[in-house]
């Protein structure tokens, strides 16, 4: 039976298309990303691949990879994306543009154009006389990942572990003294805290000057190097990939979630999603419930959840709602969080 795939890290997004696509003309699925989503092909069938651009960045050279005669690509967009724009002038895939807010999204229109164009291809090829091609998950080009020098890079950094860190109200401080305090042998971090506006920069050059780590502000599409802390942009979400045995970071613009973006749960997520047990997750002092199912997500997939302790933290919701949970392994004080997590680390 064909099938309906689809690939996005928004997990009500998922839902809600997975909900309104169901049909019994066609089997529908959904996956975090577009390399889980290629998994669920059926080499014997018609698929479609129902791509959300504004969850997660993809190289256009790789969606041009995805998009053949016999799997239709429908690439969902609500903003103006170079990576859009260049898709579209290259006639790459096929754009529906989703509504300005989520609620709008119910609406008939939206649904009848998508449905009407996943019934049109599948209506037009169902009877063709070849067999539908398998696409292959293809390996990215480094070049277009990353902008370091990667042939210093030994096939021992091939490694699966990363460590995600989130915070809020009094998180900055709380970053630092974890920060000035690993050493440079540690796996690759990302990090979602909330600064002042246009102030993530100056904080993470200063940071620079004290910590024995490479800090950065994560570009999107670059490979994920040990020793090295990627910072969310502003206003941008930030997520853990995979390309062949190597982990990505990658930002995408899409809608806000809790209320927030970067999202800390959407960060935490795609750790637990792409490298299960092989994920530590920390959060630490901050209001709201953002990153608290994230960590429980962790825990449930193997992977070790730590928490600032309630009493050292500036706001304390976010932590107190992870011990109701039981989401965190640990709440360790922030003089110990160093020590901890290279204890984790080593622990394997």
């Amino acid at each position: 039976m064909s099938r309906v795939i689809i690939a996005s890290y928004d997990d009500e997004m998922r839902s809600m298309l997975k909900y309104s696509l169901d049909s019994k003309e066609y089997n529908v699925y959904t996956a975090y990303n577009i390399g889980s989503a290629m998994e669920l092909f059926d080499e014997d069938d018609l698929n479609v691949l129902i791509y959300d651009l504004d969850n997660g960045g993809f190289p256009k050279q790789t969606i041009e990879e995805y998009c053949t005669n016999h799997h239709l690509l429908v690439i969902l967009t609500g903003n103006d994306t170079s990576m859009a724009f260049k898709c579209f002038s290259d006639q790459i895939g096929e754009f529906i543009i989703k509504p300005d807010s989520f609620e709008d999204m119910f609406t008939y229109e939206f649904f009848e154009a998508l449905e009407h164009r996943i019934g049109r291809y599948f209506d037009e090829n169902r009877n063709a006389s070849h067999k539908p091609q398998k696409s292959k998950i293809p390996t990215m080009p480094k070049a277009s990942l990353i902008n370091y020098n990667t042939t210093k890079l030994s096939a021992d950094l091939e490694q699966e572990k990363v460590i995600v860190i989130g915070a809020a109200a009094g998180g900055g401080e709380a970053i630092s003294e974890i920060l000035t305090s690993l050493p440079k042998d540690m796996p690759p971090i990302a990090i979602v805290g909330t600064f002042p506006r246009n102030m993530t920069h100056s904080f993470i050059q200063r940071m620079n000057n004290y910590s024995k780590l490479l800090l950065k502000m994560c570009e999107g599409n670059e490979y994920m190097i040990p020793g090295t802390a990627y910072f969310a942009p502003e206003d941008t979400h930030i997520m853990i990939n995979r390309y062949g045995k190597r982990l990505t970071i990658e930002c995408g613009k899409g809608r806000k979630i809790n209320g927030v973006r970067p999202s800390i749960d959407i960060l935490f997520n795609s750790a637990s999603e792409i490298t299960k047990e092989n994920a530590i997750g920390v959060l630490l002092t901050g209001n709201g419930v953002d990153g608290v199912k994230g960590l429980c997500n962790i825990k449930d997939k193997g992977g070790r959840t730590l928490c600032q302790d309630i009493d050292s933290c500036v706001a304390k919701d976010k932590v107190k709602m992870a011990k109701s949970l039981n989401a965190s392994n640990k709440f360790v004080r922030l003089s110990e969080m160093s020590k901890v997590l290279q204890d984790m680390v080593l622990r394997d």
